[in-house]
């Protein structure tokens, strides 16, 4: 395959695949050729690049999600701009999301259940701490990590206190 089939951003990151589309951004499995790692990449939609507002927004996220660090969060490793293009970069989860291990899986077991919930939980509590409101919480933005681990993802439409995330705003 060549590269003109599979972009690259910033010299580093090889788009492979969409994995995932949102209203604002498409999200890409990629490999970074510096770590030799496969790594999710999410890109804002070029129609909301050059607004000042969306792209302010999209890099308080990146910098707000790179601050969290925990097992029940999708950590961020990276954030840049490449030819008119701004990317986050985050770590890669090759299993499904908890929507389709729910359309296989249902009914959980109570306990199982529980303990997802339970995670998916500790996980916000850790990014309200930081300031961060997610504001799409769904099976579809919770990723299975392996069958007894869950990670929250997509902070698209995340609200970012700022002030109180460490941030200035201008």
């Amino acid at each position: 395959m060549s590269d003109a089939e599979h972009p690259n951003l910033a010299g580093r990151y090889q788009l492979l695949e969409p994995i995932g589309e949102g209203s604002f951004s498409i999200t890409w499995r990629a490999t970074d050729a510096v770590l030799g790692r496969d790594v999710a990449i999410k890109v804002l939609r070029a129609q909301f690049v050059q607004n000042m507002a969306f792209s302010a927004r999209f890099e308080n996220e990146a910098r707000a999600a790179a601050l969290i660090s925990h097992p029940n969060v999708i950590p961020v490793f990276d954030y840049g701009r490449d030819n008119g293009s701004l990317y986050i970069v985050m770590e890669y989860v090759a299993g499904p999301t908890f929507k389709e291990y729910l359309r296989n899986e249902a009914p959980l077991p109570v306990d199982e259940a529980i303990e997802f919930t339970r995670q998916v939980l500790e996980g916000l509590g850790v990014i309200h701490d930081a300031g961060i409101i997610h504001r799409d919480v769904k099976p579809q933005n919770v990723l299975m990590v392996h069958e007894r681990l869950v990670k929250l993802t997509d902070f698209g439409i995340a609200r970012v206190d700022a002030a109180h995330a460490g941030l200035t705003d201008a």
